[in-house]
């Protein structure tokens, strides 16, 4: 069946900040430009790890203004844009923002105050996407932060439904549902990370959201085309790679938000890249991510080394 979003490699890039929080316009444009580089052309910004959670209207209007303009410059990039929000009509005036800017690709996650039932779901995604008929959108179905699971028969139920509800990222290990993603006979595209991934392709094609793209893209890419391939003896030493690569945070507080996480990576992948999270949210401090630092590039060198 034909999918109606790309099965590809996708980043999700940090939003650098300022000192005083404002945007770093030339971080941004670089980090775009760096993705490019390594032949990545779609890219979604204001997820977790674009701490699309933390932005003001005018923050959000701003970046997407320079997120548009950059990725234009770069042949055959298509900008996501990621919405994060409590109420639906918050969300239905930020994609308005963006659309009429130019973008045509949304991700969104549930409205995040309160759980909802299938009712509440059905009547969501419904609503936004018909309001928006020339745009294309991705379930964010991430139920640590939304509070409301959908289940990949639901999400397909929904696809068949909705013409422009086109791919659906789920953050999951659960094997279960990672099977169900790879044999479902839908147009709707799904989306995994980068644990996960190796299990999903042994059964079919999904797509992968990868948070180390920007350390080493080569071997990212050998990781989804080994998928892709289903060459499995590969894919299982790149999920070796992803794991090791992982292990660089397991003396950092877990309780972190993922973001911190992100940006540690696109710091270590890039020493001038701003590290510093929105408040109140905090990132590493300087000793676990030079400790993470060292850990993480002994990995990439050993795998370059390698290859």
């Amino acid at each position: 069946m034909k999918k109606r979003y790309p099965v590809t490699l996708m980043a999700g890039p940090c939003t650098p900040w300022t000192p005083d929080y404002k945007l770093d316009e030339r971080a941004l444009r670089a980090e775009i430009c760096a993705l490019a580089k390594a032949g990545i052309t779609s890219l979604y910004f204001f997820g977790t790890a674009g701490e699309g959670y933390a932005l003001s209207r005018d923050l959000f209007s701003e970046t997407t203004a320079v997120i548009l303009d950059e990725c234009a410059k770069h042949q055959g990039m298509t900008p996501m844009i990621g919405i994060i929000g409590t109420a639906m009509t918050e969300m239905v005036d930020r994609i308005g923002l963006a659309r009429d800017m130019g973008a045509r690709d949304f991700q969104a996650a549930l409205p995040c105050w309160g759980a909802m039932d299938q009712r509440d779901v059905r009547y969501f995604w419904k609503t936004l996407c018909a309001q928006f008929p020339d745009c294309r959108f991705m379930s964010y179905n991430n139920a640590n932060r939304t509070k409301t699971k959908i289940s990949i028969a639901d999400l397909v139920a929904l696809a068949e439904e909705i013409p422009n509800l086109a791919a659906a990222k789920c953050s999951t290990r659960n094997i279960t549902e990672l099977y169900e993603m790879a044999t479902a006979e839908t147009g709707l595209t799904f989306y995994v990370v980068d644990l996960g991934y190796e299990y999903a392709s042994m059964f079919g094609s999904v797509g992968l959201i990868s948070s180390f793209i920007c350390l080493d893209s080569a071997h990212l890419w050998a990781y989804f085309n080994a998928g892709q391939r289903q060459d499995f003896p590969l894919l299982i030493q790149m999920s070796r790679y992803i794991v090791e690569l992982l292990s660089a945070f397991d003396t950092v507080d877990a309780s972190l938000i993922d973001s911190a996480y992100d940006k540690a990576i696109g710091r270590v992948a890039d020493g001038s890249f701003p590290s510093r999270l929105m408040p109140p949210y905090t990132g590493l401090s300087e000793e676990d991510f030079q400790t993470v630092a060292v850990a993480m590039r002994r990995v990439v060198a050993k795998y370059q080394e390698g290859s």
